[in-house]
């Protein structure tokens, strides 16, 4: 078992990297991202790629995953429909928000702000308290949840449910209640709750990150676990690992429980490949810029490593862990800090109903200069010159 595989799923592309351990030599293939199921395009692109090399699926030792998946959902609007459950009182937070014009915006008469990812009518309002220090101030009313759970269920399609309870953090008994009530009315929903997800004060951040997660959600953990399940009947017994967004590896299991962390899976890997490179060439201070299908990133290296943001903005004009920015939805996870905008190389520019020129979110399939399914890079070792090698 000496191969290592690597997988980047994009919104056009998906890419297979494989690297020999014994020898240092790496192999690629390059295949069309198949939206409706990611897992399909990287099942083909891996089958090719091993039966092109020569290797045997139980050679590989190592599985490490990124993705944008997470990203381009949040970006596209292409998330779940979410419903939001609060403390009685506080059901307005997620539309008051704390949004400020960004740079662009500035002098907009016309300055519309960007609606919540939970409409008013998706949120309950539960009658319960709790207290900063964990103490209960006003019991939780079981019958009042649970009725006012199944009215909402009953007229609202949702697909997972987002709990945040005032100073759950401290206290999350109230969150798991509610959450055990949400898989009697449906079991089939995907639910997230803020001591879960990110037990910290502040309840709108935590609030917005627990309703991301419930957003991501169902799309991302039936992804990963179809893709462990193929990978698994394909011979492959290497653990699947996923790059989070703070540039580290986490477990598929993981990310089940908050899928949030992936929110910037795919950036920040091409930020960590970049210092590396940096690294490599003797260079420790670069600016990373990695141009996707769908969004663009530029990262910042100092001292030959990435910074971390500990609060992050999603889903706005720009996705950023500067505060300046502070457009979209701000999320309390660690992410390795960068500048990301909706606008990819294969973004499609086009007139609004004001006729005013537009550009980005949306994007046209396949992308630019695309060869075809297996189409090939040869990056190998240096000196090296063929796109694969063959053992057989």
């Amino acid at each position: 078992m000496t191969v290592a595989l690597g997988i980047d799923i994009g919104g056009t592309f998906t890419d297979v990297v494989l690297i020999d351990r014994t020898d240092g030599s790496i192999c690629t293939a390059k295949v069309l991202t198949t939206p409706g199921d990611p897992a399909t395009g990287v099942l083909a692109g891996i089958a090719e790629l091993l039966d092109d090399a020569g290797y045997d699926p139980d050679e590989v030792s190592q599985a490490v995953h990124a993705t944008t998946l997470a990203t381009n959902l949040i970006l596209e609007r292409k998330g779940g429909p979410v419903a939001y459950v609060t403390t009685a009182g506080f059901g307005d937070i997620l539309i008051i928000g704390n949004e400020r014009k960004g740079d662009a915006e500035k002098y907009d008469l016309f300055y519309t702000k960007q609606a919540p990812i939970v409409p008013r009518r998706r949120t309950v309002d539960v009658v319960e308290r709790t207290a900063a220090d964990g103490s209960v101030v006003v019991p939780l009313d079981i019958e009042q949840a649970r009725t006012a759970l199944a009215d909402l269920l009953a007229r609202e399609p949702v697909e997972a449910v987002a709990v945040c309870f005032l100073h759950s953090y401290a206290n999350g008994e109230h969150e798991r209640r509610v959450a055990d009530i949400i898989a009697e009315v449906n079991p089939d929903l995907y639910v997230a709750v803020s001591s879960e997800v990110w037990p910290e004060y502040r309840e709108l951040p935590r609030a917005c990150t627990t309703v991301m997660s419930a957003y991501v959600g169902p799309t991302v953990t039936r992804y990963i676990a179809r893709l462990g399940e193929e990978l698994a009947q394909q011979g492959i017994g290497a653990r699947l690992q996923i790059m989070g967004s703070s540039g580290g590896i986490i477990s598929a299991a993981t990310v089940a429980r908050r899928p949030v962390q992936l929110v910037e899976s795919g950036p920040a890997a091409g930020v960590m490949a970049a210092a590396h490179i940096g690294r490599l060439s003797g260079i420790d201070d670069l600016i990373s810029f990695d141009m996707g299908g769908t969004t663009a990133k530029a990262g910042l290296v100092r001292n030959g490593q990435a910074a971390i943001a500990h609060e992050f903005f999603v889903g706005g004009t720009a996705s950023s862990g500067v505060k300046q920015i502070n457009t979209g939805y701000p999320i309390k996870i660690p992410v390795i800090d960068l500048a990301e905008v909706g606008a990819g190389g294969g973004s499609i520019a086009y007139l609004d109903s004001g006729g005013a020129l537009r550009g980005g979110r949306r994007r046209v399939a396949g992308g630019p200069g695309f060869r075809g399914r297996g189409a090939r890079t040869g990056l190998l070792r240096p000196g090296r010159h063929s796109t694969h090698r063959d053992r057989r």
